[in-house]
């Protein structure tokens, strides 16, 4: 069998597997704080801060109002509710971007 580079195959995974499941938001808070938390996950974001030695730097799954509550408060000093170090809302969590 040989492989040849450059051939690019346009697949729709959808014909293949069949409609893909709802991804549940992962955050650990989810439920906690129902403001902040509705349904599925639309966005990944990492846990940051080192007082979370068992989950900094996680990547995880969150619900829209999740993410759009730490990116409205990524420059914004706030209480770590782990440690109470108080720091930036990036430093606690970063949304890195929407699962396409």
């Amino acid at each position: 069998m040989t492989v040849q580079a450059g051939i690019e195959v346009d697949v729709d995974l959808e014909l293949i597997v069949g409609e893909m499941p709802e991804v549940p938001c992962e955050s650990p808070h989810h439920g906690k704080m129902p403001s902040h938390h509705h349904g599925e996950a639309t966005h990944y974001g990492r846990t940051n801060h080192k007082c979370e030695t068992k989950s900094s730097g996680k990547v995880v799954a969150v619900c829209k109002p999740y993410a759009e509550h730490y990116i409205s408060q990524a420059d914004n000093f706030g209480t770590c509710p782990v440690c109470r170090e108080v720091i930036k809302g990036r430093e606690y969590f970063e949304v890195l971007g929407p699962i396409k």
